[in-house]
């Protein structure tokens, strides 16, 4: 008995009753740069904003991922919400949520999923990078670049 059921599962591999999730789609995808400046003005590097509209399966999910070639650690903090057509609030990131950005290291900030109904949400993102003392959180110790200026993102992405 045993043995038919060892050939019936296949010499022993166990096949998984959970379906794989499938793959996220990008729905609508944004790039944005600006320029970093110090408090002095002058130019400290640039950060680049990705904001990007995601499905998976039925559910849907907001995020933004910062890069940059700042001389210093930074920290990024902002709200990412999904907003229906008619404006309405679908859900939202938590607006307390800090992401460090270091030099070759992407900051990363989403808002939790929610379910696919209808047409495909837009995506309103406030986000900002702060480096030095005015810094959030406990990236606020002193940099070991220049303190920069807020650097602010806010962009709204919906699908075509």
């Amino acid at each position: 008995m045993r043995r038919a059921l060892w050939a019936l599962l296949g010499g022993g591999v166990l096949a998984s009753a959970v379906p794989a999730a499938p793959a996220p789609e990008v729905l609508a995808q944004r790039t944005v740069t600006q320029a970093a400046r110090t408090l002095a003005g002058q130019a400290a590097g640039e950060v680049h904003a990705t904001v990007q509209l995601v499905r998976q399966g039925d559910a849907l999910q907001a995020r933004a991922s910062l890069t940059g070639t700042l001389t210093g650690p930074a920290v990024v903090n902002g709200t990412l919400r999904l907003v229906d057509g008619n404006g309405q609030e679908l859900t939202r990131s938590n607006p307390r949520q800090l992401a460090p950005l270091r030099a070759g290291q992407a900051a990363e900030l989403v808002t939790p999923t929610t379910r696919a109904t209808g047409e495909a949400p837009c995506v309103d993102a406030q986000l900002t990078v702060w480096s030095g003392a005015q810094a959030p959180g406990q990236d606020a110790a002193p940099p070991r670049g220049p303190e920069l200026r807020p650097t602010v993102f806010a962009l709204r992405l919906c699908p075509p």
